[in-house]
C-alpha cells in the first residue's frame, strides 16, 4: 500500500499516496490519533537511513520511522492566537473561572 517517491538529498521517501485497502490504511483506521498522511517522510526502516526503498521491498516486519514538516507558523494567525490568549485570560480572571478552551 504506499507510493513513494525517493528524495534526492537525504535518502528519505516520501509518501505520495496510501491505499486505503493496504497496511497503512488499515493503521489509519485503527489508530486516528497517529495516522500517517501523504506528505509524511519514512526517515527509517528496521534501524537504518540507507536505501529504505531497498529494505521496505524485502519480505519482513517493517518498523518505520516517519517524519512530517510542520509548515512555518502564519504570523497573523500566531498573533490572533495570542490575543485570543490575552483575551481569554483577562475574561476568566474577572469571571472567576479557569481558562480551558481557547479557539
Amino acid at each position: 500500500g504506499l507510493d513513494i517517491v525517493p528524495a534526492n538529498n537525504d535518502g528519505s521517501l516520501r509518501i505520495a499516496r496510501i491505499d486505503e485497502n493496504g497496511l497503512v490504511g488499515r493503521w489509519n483506521r485503527m489508530n486516528p490519533c497517529k495516522q500517517v498522511h501523504p506528505g509524511d517522510w519514512i526517515v527509517e526502516v528496521n534501524g537504518t537511513r540507507q536505501d529504505l526503498a531497498i529494505e521496505c521491498r524485502k519480505p519482513q516486519m517493517l518498523k518505520v520511522g516517519i517524519r512530517r514538516d510542520v509548515p512555518n507558523k502564519d504570523p497573523y494567525v500566531e498573533a490572533k492566537r495570542i490575543d485570543m490568549e490575552s483575551c481569554v485570560g483577562r475574561f476568566c480572571a474577572t469571571q472567576g473561572r479557569r481558562p480551558n478552551v481557547i479557539s
